[in-house]
């Protein structure tokens, strides 16, 4: 038998590792999200019945190993061998599997996932939906995981889990997710319920001192007489994370196409931090670690500033970034000309990602290592689109 390299495309470098990291190699062990040393002989190891999603595994050997009916879904096992490995029944695949969703990579970015609810999924939720009106839930934060509850069962409980290890993971961190089909019983209210249950399965949402609410709606026109970027909508709407000039933790962001008429162009620009040419230039600036003032327009509805730098480092001690380009009040010479290094470099990447989002669907993403924009529409009088946005925490917070 040739031997076999079992490659991920994943490099999953997870370190919350399970209590069971520790256990010694047995029948059904559960080494979920866990990480150990490359380059280790397991040959002839006997883990049949065991958990080893997420877990990295790489330049191990396993020749001659029984795994059988185990599950290795998300798993790196880069450069790897498995020659002769008794691997009957088990789960291989870089995706999880689970009935009413088609989960595939995007055809564009390995990072982002695609998930689209089939039909019988949007059938089992209309019922549940229905209990509560949108005035509900906004009134009534405790509805708002009424119905993520409701879309957890529809995937056997198995769909928070999922959406929270993407979210989470470096070297994913992003999902779209939507209906696959259209059909009568999905409407804008039907949508609104939907991205209010899938973001209560990842976190808390922060109030948008826009709308005054846990979330916000707007529409982008041919004519717009506001104070940012966010409706202008034949300007390029530059990379930028949110939550840059709020005090609310900002783990992750929403955002839902709920209609659109007489569109071209206005496509989703997308940014993964670690794929910028330009990361480790600027992010070791001495000046981009230092705190910038960050105010708002009056349309945000926020009367303080706040004060924070654009890169950090996570607990990994990997670069994180805050920005948005409209935003910074630089104090001198140093740091303004430090912003238009940034905003060049970032606009200039050719690393970015151009998709087009269907009605319906919602981009999902960490907001610490995913910037995300807008391309420029093509004008029409008649332009129009609606969208909504979620920001929050995530329950560890």
């Amino acid at each position: 038998m040739k031997k076999l390299f079992f490659i991920i495309f994943f490099l999953i470098l997870s370190s919350n590792a399970n209590a069971g990291c520790d256990d010694p190699i047995a029948d059904g062990v559960d080494y979920s999200k866990c990480k150990f040393s490359d380059g280790q002989d397991l040959q002839g190891t006997f883990l049949p019945n065991s958990n080893l999603s997420f877990a990295s595994f790489i330049q191990v050997n396993f020749d001659k190993s029984i795994m059988m009916n185990s599950d290795l879904t998300f798993g790196t096992f880069s450069e790897s061998s498995f020659i002769r490995a008794n691997l009957y029944e088990s789960n291989l695949g870089g995706l999880l599997k689970l009935d009413g969703f088609e989960i595939s990579f995007h055809e564009k970015s390995k990072r982002i996932i695609n998930i689209k609810i089939e039909d019988q999924i949007i059938d089992r939720l209309v019922f549940p939906f229905k209990k509560f009106n949108i005035t509900a839930l906004e009134y009534k934060p405790f509805t708002r995981f009424t119905i993520a509850k409701s879309l957890d069962e529809t995937a056997s409980n198995k769909l928070s889990n999922f959406l929270n290890e993407i979210i989470k993971d470096r070297d994913t961190g992003c999902f779209i997710i939507g209906p696959k089909n259209n059909s009568s019983k999905i409407d804008q209210t039907f949508l609104v319920k939907l991205s209010t249950a899938i973001t209560h399965l990842i976190g808390n949402p922060n109030h948008d001192s826009m709308a005054g609410k846990y979330y916000a709606r707007f529409h982008v026109k041919h004519e717009d007489n506001s104070d940012s970027y966010l409706r202008k909508a034949y300007i390029n709407m530059d990379l930028h994370t949110d939550g840059t000039y709020v005090r609310e933790i900002t783990d992750w962001i929403l955002m839902s196409k709920l209609e659109e008429e007489n569109v071209i162009g206005g496509e989703t620009a997308l940014l993964h931090l670690d794929d910028w040419e330009h990361l480790s230039d600027l992010s070791d600036d001495k000046i981009g670690q230092q705190n910038f003032i960050w105010g708002s327009p009056k349309s945000k509805n926020i009367d303080y500033k706040v004060e924070h730098p654009v890169f950090s480092k996570d607990s990994d001690g990997k670069p994180i970034i805050s920005y948005i380009d409209q935003f910074p009040e630089p104090k001198n010479m140093d740091q303004g000309l430090f912003l238009q290094r940034l905003s060049d470099a970032l606009e200039g990447s050719k690393n970015k990602i151009i998709t087009s989002l269907p009605v319906g669907s919602a981009v999902v993403a960490n907001n610490y290592f995913w910037l995300h924009g807008r391309k420029p529409f093509k004008e029409n009088k008649n332009l129009s689109r609606e969208l909504l946005r979620i920001r929050g925490s995530f329950f560890n917070n």
